[in-house]
């Protein structure tokens, strides 16, 4: 999560013991399998504004996060990033005293772009996530975002739209960027509505007809109500 707290319980040893800086820190903390005590806890950020928003455990214990920054998180033997960019992923190992990867991915402009809303570490070490971002987040649009060549939606259109990014494992290369949404209508979610299964098929619950527009993607078949578009469906 995040914090503003100097007095994380237990984290001498850890990657980061003490605050960062900045209107909050992220953090994340190893808890007994129990829940009576807290292992290791660790800080995670800059001297700027960070948040650590999911975290992902892979079948060999690392621990992944993803989060938001306004500070230069380090890239850590990560060949893909995208410099100077507000969202960040990071592989720990199993301790939580090392940095196994860091690297920010984002259309490098300085700050959060999206609001995370589902993150995965599939069976192979590949990281996903999906989220959503528009002006009234960081006062600008989602545009300028990563896609790649076989992306579902290359586009943001009115720059209200759903993002979806995927992470090769070590973080070697993109392996998926593309947009989702209808190019007219302000969609959203709240957070924590989204899922990926451990094979990559994600599962999202959006609010896809706001502002007088209701073509979100459907499949041929699917139903819908297309004559609601004056409101949220």
């Amino acid at each position: 999560g995040g914090t503003s707290s100097n007095d994380l319980p237990n984290t001498l040893g850890g990657l980061n013991a003490n605050y960062l800086g900045g209107k909050t820190d992220g953090f994340v903390s190893k808890i007994l399998a129990d829940g009576s005590a807290i292992i290791k806890s660790s800080y995670i950020g800059t001297s700027n504004y960070d948040q650590a928003i999911f975290v992902e455990i892979d079948r060999w214990d690392n621990v992944y996060l993803v989060g938001q920054s306004d500070g230069n998180m380090p890239i850590i033997n990560a060949n893909y990033s995208d410099a100077n960019s507000g969202q960040f992923i990071m592989k720990l190992n199993p301790n939580l005293t090392e940095v196994i990867y860091s690297t920010v991915f984002g259309n490098g402009n300085g700050q959060p772009n999206i609001s995370p809303a589902a993150f995965l570490v599939d069976v192979c070490g590949n990281v996903y996530v999906s989220g959503w971002g528009a002006n009234i987040l960081q006062g600008t649009g989602l545009t300028g975002m990563p896609v790649s060549t076989d992306a579902f939606q290359s586009g943001s259109g009115d720059g209200f739209n759903f993002y979806l990014f995927v992470l090769e494992r070590d973080a070697e290369s993109m392996l998926y960027g593309s947009y989702i949404g209808d190019l007219n209508a302000q969609e959203h979610v709240d957070g924590g509505t989204s899922r990926f299964d451990k094979f990559g098929v994600e599962y999202q619950s959006v609010c896809g007809g706001c502002g007088g527009s209701s073509t979100f993607p459907t499949t041929d078949g699917a139903y819908s109500s297309e004559n609601n578009s004056s409101n949220c469906n």
